[in-house]
């Protein structure tokens, strides 16, 4: 399911494969001189890339401990960090399982937040699946200051999340983007029959909920062309026309999770690397060339990245969508509304959906009962396909511009049920949905009843404003398992237990995100010495000896500057340091001026002094030797 293949397993398993500390064998990311990027970069193009495989084999295992406390498919774990961290932080998620009518959320017995400022809401989600006839918003590629926003239709779904999305044929013609790019003729087309077709060329485009942004970096010689095949152009996907075609083998784009299939952000790419954008500053040979000339030209150019070395490309594997309020069911000629859609009811001037009666093309888009019909866009697509003689756009009932009202359809909201070849546009009735539990602080969480969400589907938002920085404890944070209405209702023993080594078992397979260094406790002599070398301080132990030769040097020193200042102010003599005759005026210089301090305290009694101390002019220094001992 990863897309690695069995044998490549195998050898990755040989290779770090071994017994931890409790003798269970398992699989390191580092053991010993090799690891899971080395192995991963001896295997034959992969399709995803190395933390893209090492977080796909934790979900397995995760799973695996679902299966073990006998919680059924479909069970779902949201939660926060463990503890989440002490900064500003929100976010939001959504869990669906599919095909149940209701889900359970039992909380941890050791979830809690800080206080009243880390709140977790839940509430159940109006658009809850990314399905066909889901409406879309999406933000264009390239620099944000000219992204364009853009609303469209989901007409397919693919794994991992993809949308195939027809763009809005109003949003087209008005595009700036667009205009320059998809011909004439096919946005006129669309004034006629009020819809582009589905593969007119420019109008899809592929979207995805959770955007993957990597930016790849190309260092001095590794060839961009060494790992990938080539580039691509789709031109009905005009706002992303070039993706990866495949890869040759390992690389920097892989490594950091990018597939075959991605489209390349040319726009914030060339923006990002200067050599590339005076490469694309040439143009097409005709300057009026049309949009499948100068995507051809462009593409010619971008097959010339292969041979590119240094430089940093950015990738995407689709544009970044929000699902919007509103869907549109299409029914085929060989089915009619009444099939899936049991009873309407009139309230307010809207024709409310009562009760379902199979499953079909609206349930598919989200639509749920208590949602409305959009009954101007359905009288306006009835308008349109008279006017163009069109049979069979409202079904036989409602062919004719005359027989076609909202007053006719909330009077008769029976002839609807009977209608075939026709596109319902439902919204919900009102978009204030509030929250169905909001837990903070150390109370509600595990040992009450679970919360009950009316729906296969419920979202999570919790948001900090990052308080408890120093309560560590305080801050272990949320930890939810969503259970679908089947089976019996695990008891809070076993949801506590799954908390314990669920947390274990993820700490432990992610691992540290940065490298890893020991120090010792103890402060040894080795230690010290590389904090003296880090400070730039001279080391020395406090013994006596080191202690006398420390006090010796610092009395040479105090000397040397004595002796240094009073040369100075003698104007000659031995310029020498340890000259006695300079050290005996030093001395000299020193009596005479604490006598004169002296003198200067004392004004009563004053001792008047004409010639040198006879104490110091009788000393002979010729034969004097000094000698150092311990101070006493």
């Amino acid at each position: 399911r990863s897309g690695v293949s069995i044998a490549d397993c195998q050898r990755l398993v040989a290779a770090l494969a071994a017994p931890d500390a409790k003798g269970q064998r398992v699989v390191f990311r580092q053991r010993g001189t090799t690891s899971l990027e080395a192995e991963w970069a001896t295997l034959s193009g992969p399709s995803i890339g190395v933390g893209d495989a090492w977080a796909f084999a934790v979900a397995e295992e995760q799973q695996r401990m679902l299966g073990q406390v006998g919680l059924p498919l479909g069970t779902t774990i949201v939660e926060t960090e463990h503890p989440y961290k002490a900064q500003s932080d929100s976010w939001s998620r959504s869990v669906r399982v599919k095909g149940s009518k209701e889900l359970s959320i039992h909380f941890g017995s050791k979830c809690r937040t800080f206080d009243g400022c880390a709140v977790l809401g839940i509430k159940k989600e109006i658009i809850k699946v990314a399905g066909v006839g889901v409406r879309v918003q999406f933000k264009t590629l390239g620099e944000e200051s000219s992204c364009e926003q853009m609303r469209g239709t989901v007409i397919e779904t693919r794994s991992g999340g993809l949308m195939k999305v027809r763009i809005d044929d109003e949003d087209l013609r008005h595009s700036s983007i667009y205009a320059k790019m998809v011909s004439q003729a096919v946005l006129e087309k669309s004034t006629t029959s009020g819809h582009l077709d589905e593969d007119s060329k420019g109008s899809l485009v592929m979207c995805t909920e959770e955007q993957k942004r990597v930016q790849v970096r190309y260092g001095k010689g590794v060839k961009v062309g060494d790992e990938i095949s080539a580039f691509v152009v789709d031109k009905t996907f005009l706002a992303s026309p070039f993706s990866v075609s495949g890869f040759l083998g390992p690389g920097p784009a892989q490594e950091d999770g990018v597939q075959s299939g991605w489209f390349l952000d040319l726009g914030s790419t060339l923006q990002t690397d200067y050599t590339l954008g005076q490469m694309f500053a040439e143009q097409p040979p005709d300057a009026e060339a049309d949009t499948n000339a100068r995507l051809e030209h462009m593409l010619k150019l971008l097959q010339g990245f292969l041979d590119l070395t240094d430089v940093t490309l950015i990738f995407v594997n689709g544009l970044e969508a929000n699902l919007l309020p509103s869907a549109h069911a299409k029914y085929a000629k060989d089915t009619t509304v009444g099939d899936e859609i049991a009873a309407f009811e009139a309230s307010g001037g809207y024709l409310i959906i009562s009760a379902f009666k199979d499953k079909g093309p609206a349930q598919e888009a989200g639509v749920e009962v208590g949602w409305r019909l959009n009954l101007d866009k359905v009288v306006g697509q009835g308008l349109i396909g008279a006017k163009s003689g069109s049979k069979n756009v409202l079904g036989q009932s409602l062919n004719k511009a005359d027989d076609i009202s909202t007053e006719k359809l909330i009077a008769e909201p029976e002839k609807l049920l009977s209608m075939s070849s026709v596109t319902l546009f439902f919204e919900p009735a009102s978009l204030d949905q509030p929250d169905i539990f909001t837990g903070s602080g150390d109370s509600g969480w595990g040992g009450g009843e679970p919360v009950k969400v009316p729906s296969d589907t419920a979202t999570f938002h919790f948001h900090t404003d990052g308080d408890g920085r120093d309560f560590v404890d305080r801050r272990w944070g949320i930890f939810a398992v969503v259970v679908p209405d089947e089976g019996e209702t695990p008891s809070q023993e076993v949801i506590d237990d799954l908390a314990e080594r669920w947390v274990q078992v993820t700490e432990r397979a992610t691992g540290f995100a940065n490298g890893m260094s020991l120090e010792q406790e103890d402060w040894d002599e080795a230690r010290l010495r590389a904090l003296c070398k880090r400070h730039g301080w001279d080391f020395e132990w406090m013994t006596e000896d080191g202690e006398r030769h420390r006090r010796m040097r610092a009395g040479e020193e105090r000397a040397r500057q004595v002796a240094t200042s009073a040369t100075a102010r003698g104007g000659g003599g031995e310029a020498a340091w340890w000259s006695f005759n300079s050290t005996a005026e030093a001395l000299k210089s020193k009596v005479w001026s604490r006598n004169a301090a002296r003198t200067t305290q004392a004004q009563a009694d004053v001792v008047r002094q004409d010639h040198e101390d006879p104490t110091l002019a009788g000393v002979d220094v010729r034969g004097l030797k000094l000698a150092a001992g311990p101070a006493r």
